[in-house]
């Protein structure tokens, strides 16, 4: 939906490919402070730089290229990567297009353009949700249905976004944010999920509003908790996985005391 024309062909921006720093993957991405989305009305939005080419994305495996970026920018830092071997073998199973994007960066430094790939926060939504069908497998259970939502707030959040970044990197010289043209229903093609269902059992001390309480307790139900991603309140942009770990371990506690 965004793309970079970068100004130079001379700029560093290998932290933004991914680096590996004392034997843990680190990557650069773009947002916006607390106080800008608070004012501009946001939800959090974050971007990440692709530096693949059109033709390498649209090629049945980019594994190769990605290792090798992992191990030039390791080698950059006096470092080997974390799962060395895998990542040679990854370069040399795909050694074709290796040669085609070495040469690229080789001669061009860095590309005329980079794609933006933007992940943004849902707002709550009531009209999202996850049902039972009627369809059944193979064994009889009804299967899940998903009904997916998104509204005016996450357009605002893109298109926002879009416009205060390229003011950014156009004061800074870097260059300029393009704005890819949306579909006819005025979303972007290419638009997924990023296969996290959140709040589906959402936490709130109403049961009216929401399904668990502060202790993932499901309301009405004494002996019946829910440690998992579905009790989250809204849904953030990065992955949940910490989160909840950190509910799980939470609730482990609150379950002991209560034994105790």
């Amino acid at each position: 939906m965004m793309e970079l024309q970068l100004a130079r062909s001379d700029l560093n921006l290998s932290f933004y490919t991914g680096q590996d720093r004392d034997g843990v993957g680190v990557k650069g991405y773009l947002t916006l402070n607390d106080d800008t989305l608070r004012r501009e009305r946001m939800l959090n939005v974050s971007a990440s730089l692709d530096f693949i080419s059109a033709d390498q994305r649209a090629a049945k495996s980019i594994e190769g290229v990605l290792s090798a970026v992992r191990i030039w920018n390791a080698i950059k830092q006096g470092e080997m990567p974390r799962d060395f071997g895998t990542h040679v073998a990854n370069l040399i199973s795909d050694i074709d297009r290796v040669m085609i994007y070495s040469y690229e960066r080789a001669f061009m430094r860095s590309p005329e353009s980079v794609s933006l790939v933007v992940e943004v926060e849902q707002a709550p939504n009531p009209a999202s949700r996850v049902t039972l069908s009627s369809e059944t497998d193979r064994l009889g259970m009804r299967k899940s249905a998903l009904d997916w939502q998104m509204g005016s707030l996450e357009k605002h959040t893109i298109t926002r976004f879009g416009e205060l970044l390229g003011k950014e990197v156009g004061g800074a010289g870097i260059g300029r944010i393009r704005m890819l043209p949306p579909n006819e229903d005025g979303w972007w093609e290419g638009m997924r999920g990023a296969w996290h269902h959140m709040g589906t059992t959402r936490m709130h001390a109403d049961p009216r509003q929401g399904v668990v309480n502060a202790d993932c307790r499901v309301h009405g139900i004494s002996n019946l908790y829910v440690a998992g991603s579905s009790v989250f309140t809204t849904c953030g942009f990065a992955n949940p996985t910490l989160t909840i770990v950190a509910l799980a371990i939470r609730l482990a506690d609150h379950l002991k005391g209560l034994r105790e």
